[in-house]
């Protein structure tokens, strides 16, 4: 990397680092928490000097406890998604502030319900292998949907790159279903997809949360919209 401006570039190394140690879960935790679950201002204070991801991530767990659980579905088990799956059971159950209920994978799904959801260190991969249960994203959507008529707090995660699935989002957050993911095909594709996406978030209040990656793999939706929080200016991109 040119360093045309050290602050910016040590700043983007750091990023990468903090990538590589907290993972997709880290995005998923700062992006779905800080949306989602009711920080109190001592931890909105925390958030706004934090240069750590992994101290990040404890401040809002720690100020998740005591809030309702949000039931996470994950579709797509590949190597983001395995990764993702991994760190989220690898979370203390007293700290976490997720229930993990559905798995799926292009071929099965894994449905447990907010009763019994997925155990932390479970051997996730073999529930899913053995479930009898196909994927079927219709079906999946009717499950999730009852969950927040039920007054459920929901989030779909979509570790995938499908078009297909992609196109399903203004579906799951008119249906008040919370969108994460990495999937970068509704977000430079279809324009009128990015608008029923859009429609259906300022429709339902549901939350759509995406990230991307360039070069090595750094995240820059997430950066960028920190680096302008915090008063800098976008000079060209």
């Amino acid at each position: 990397m040119t360093k045309v401006n050290k602050g910016r570039s040590d700043f983007v190394s750091e990023y990468g680092r903090r990538w590589c140690n907290d993972g997709w879960l880290m995005v998923v935790v700062r992006m779905l928490s800080l949306s989602i679950v009711r920080i109190s201002p001592p931890v909105q204070a925390k958030f706004a000097v934090a240069t750590s991801g992994s101290f990040l991530t404890r401040s809002i767990m720690s100020s998740a406890v005591n809030q309702k659980k949000i039931l996470v579905a994950v579709v797509g088990v590949g190597l983001v998604g395995s990764e993702f799956i991994n760190q989220l059971l690898s979370i203390p159950p007293q700290s976490s502030p997720f229930k993990l209920v559905s798995l799926s994978s292009s071929s099965r799904t894994f449905f447990t319900g907010k009763i019994n959801p997925i155990e932390p260190n479970a051997p996730w991969k073999s529930l899913l292998a053995s479930s009898k249960e196909a994927a079927d994203l219709k079906s999946l959507t009717t499950r999730l949907t009852q969950l927040v008529e039920e007054k459920e707090r929901v989030a779909l995660v979509d570790n995938t790159s499908s078009e297909d699935i992609a196109s399903m989002y203004p579906l799951w957050l008119k249906a008040g279903i919370n969108v994460i993911t990495p999937n970068k095909k509704a977000f430079s594709g279809d324009a009128e997809l990015f608008a029923k996406i859009l429609g259906a978030s300022q429709e339902s209040g549901a939350k759509f949360l995406n990230e991307a990656t360039v070069g090595a793999g750094l995240p820059v939706i997430a950066p960028l919209k920190e680096l302008l929080a915090t008063g800098d200016k976008a000079r060209s991109l």
